[in-house]
């Protein structure tokens, strides 16, 4: 049975690394590296999981077990590894929630500002049924129009930066 050792230095051979820059790419030292190619010391498993990633090979190869672990048909090798990705689902629910929420205030502001106005105008003018008839609707499909707009906005504003993302 071949030591971790001799298996450590044959796969840094294999790769055509010195113990030097295997060394630093494990943040230890040369001669950690020495000691444990020698036999004299044994790579923590922090190192040994940093050096199968770093070689390129799985810890049964490095630590040089008879036999590869067997997983269940349950665990799939994609399911082992690390998942960088957030799930597409619920990022795009959070945006479309940021979304609807920054419509929704600014429709209010936008509908509070122009019945301000309405109101406003309405007091300088005596009993004017016109303005009751049609300004009042007319602001309020107005406020409409720019909650649409404002959403539209919105809506590509983040799908631009959705792209550049990728």
């Amino acid at each position: 049975m071949e030591s971790i050792g001799k298996r450590i230095s044959a796969l840094r051979k294999d790769k055509g690394l010195s113990q030097e820059e295997l060394a630093e790419a494990l943040f230890v030292s040369r001669q950690t590296v020495s000691k444990w190619e020698r036999g004299q010391s044994l790579p923590d498993a922090d190192n040994i999981t940093a050096m199968c990633a770093f070689l390129n090979v799985s810890a049964d190869e490095l630590l040089g077990c008879q036999k590869p672990c067997v997983q269940s048909e349950a665990v799939k090798p994609e399911a082992a590894q690390p998942q960088n990705t957030v799930s597409e689902k619920p990022a795009k629910m959070k945006l479309w929630l940021k979304i609807l929420i920054i419509s929704v205030v600014c429709f209010f502001a936008l509908l509070g500002v122009m019945c301000t106005i309405v109101f406003v105008f309405a007091l300088t003018v005596d009993d004017d049924p016109v303005i009751l008839t049609r300004v009042v609707p007319m602001v309020c499909i107005m406020a409409a129009v720019i909650f649409a707009i404002v959403t539209g906005v919105v809506i590509a504003l983040s799908r631009k930066g959705k792209n550049t993302r990728n």
